[in-house]
């Protein structure tokens, strides 16, 4: 398909008929339980989990981060930097965020640098001066929904992409940006990496290094030799390439060299500590660690965490920061399926959230299905009722980005054309004359 990048209307959707007879066929091993920890809830602030706390007390005006001068940033070859800002008292930081002529999309970071916190946006204002998005006033149906509103946990950056729905435009010109950082006590970083999309026959190029953590069951050389897992990394270029978005180039590696420690994940800083192993000067690639096991902070077993939607972009200004994670121990059986996963995680990195949330929520992007909550068939052991694929097979139960895997032979494969722009976008994706 070709994409419309950020020029489609509302009716326009990708042909999800690519090519992908590369991918075998789904086995329908049956797995049903989520890809992800829980519901996602770091892509969706639900404001109990720190960084909403105290929020709107502390921060019922906009005054700047440390006084009535703002900071200002060094700036590159497409990229902001602003270093050492310190949080009012109340953990405001407030930036002005200078968007080049020409740029399509921008990805802000905020990094907590050595102090565990929560981060979180809180507005955001255009240079016309349009109130883009409060979080703040709840009564409100602002223009901009950011896919994530704090970072995935207190070790790890927070980052939000603008724009996250194809009918927004990035506007040049300065934005106002508010920020809330739970402990001020010492300064934060942030940085904006920017993608301008070229003209002519350029095409949207994706490169990935898949990382084994020292101790797993498979290490990068097997990989490479092993028959079922090249399927399933087929199947996920085969995904990606029915979105318009190449995927050429796939390099393997392993990660900690004589700690086995980091084969298994038990709780955020755990996942801090493996994900900080990819420190170092980083080229415009998308990274995924693989482990042995991994839990959440309750101790649960979870299949797969990400660094957020989007993740901290990679970038040869900045170090590496960010990673979609995945616990080989709970790969599903089915070699379609592992391709799914893998496919709808480094979507999340990308900025694409979940189609339909556990609670019925969607996504700010417009052409995809909405999947009435009415329609809930599973009750979990709480009394709640939830959705599950099947139930939407009318809507978005085949999209790739539905909160959850399908039981039996049901492909999760399809993305709108409106989810493929906003990849695309991502400052991450090379645009590259063919």
């Amino acid at each position: 398909m070709v994409l419309c990048a950020l020029a489609c209307g509302d009716d326009q959707v990708a042909d999800m008929d690519g090519d992908d007879s590369d991918a075998p066929a789904g086995s329908g091993d049956g797995d049903g339980d989520t890809r992800d920890d829980g519901a996602d809830d770091v892509f969706r602030f639900a404001g109990d989990s720190g960084a909403g706390e105290g929020t709107d007390a502390a921060l019922t005006d906009d005054t700047g981060s440390s006084g009535t001068e703002l900071p200002e940033p060094v700036v590159g070859d497409g990229w902001l930097r602003f270093q050492e800002v310190e949080p009012s008292e109340e953990g405001a930081v407030r930036l002005d965020v200078d968007v080049p002529a020409g740029a399509d999309s921008m990805v802000l970071t905020l990094d907590p640098r050595t102090l565990p916190r929560s981060l979180a946006l809180v507005a955001l204002t255009a240079p016309d001066g349009e109130l883009l998005y409060d979080f703040r006033d709840e009564e409100t149906e602002f223009p901009y929904q950011p896919t994530s509103l704090r970072n995935a946990n207190d070790h790890l950056p927070y980052s939000f992409m603008f724009p996250t729905n194809p009918q927004m435009r990035l506007q040049s010109g300065t934005y106002g940006v508010l920020l809330f950082v739970d402990d001020p006590s010492e300064p934060v970083d942030v940085d904006v990496v920017f993608q301008q999309l070229p003209g002519g026959d350029a095409e949207p190029r994706l490169g990935i290094v898949l990382w084994f953590a020292d101790g797993t069951t498979m290490d990068a050389a097997q990989a490479r030799d092993d028959v079922d897992f090249q399927d399933a990394v087929d199947g996920m270029v085969g995904i990606f390439r029915s979105a318009g978005i190449r995927i050429d180039e796939v390099e393997y590696g392993n990660l900690g060299a004589g700690d086995e420690t980091l084969a298994t994940v038990e709780g955020d800083a755990d996942l801090a500590e493996l994900i900080a192993e990819l420190r170092g000067d980083s080229a415009q690639v998308l990274h995924v660690i693989f482990v042995e096991h991994m839990e959440n902070e309750a101790g649960n077993t979870i299949r797969t965490r990400t660094s957020g939607a989007p993740g901290p972009p990679a970038h040869p200004s900045f170090a590496r920061r960010g990673a979609a994670v995945i616990a080989l121990d709970t790969l599903p059986s089915s070699i379609r399926r592992m391709g799914e996963v893998l496919a709808h995680e480094a979507a999340h990195y990308l900025g694409l959230a979940h189609t339909t949330e556990i609670d019925g929520s969607h996504d700010p992007i417009v052409d995809t299905a909405e999947c009435p909550a009415d329609l809930a068939s599973e009750t979990l052991p709480s009394g709640e009722e939830v959705l599950v694929p099947a139930d939407c097979s009318d809507h978005d139960g085949y999209n790739l980005m539905f909160y959850r895997p399908p039981l039996g032979s049901m492909d999760q494969r399809e993305l709108t054309n409106g989810q493929a722009v906003i990849m695309a976008v991502n400052p991450m994706v090379r645009w590259v004359e063919p």
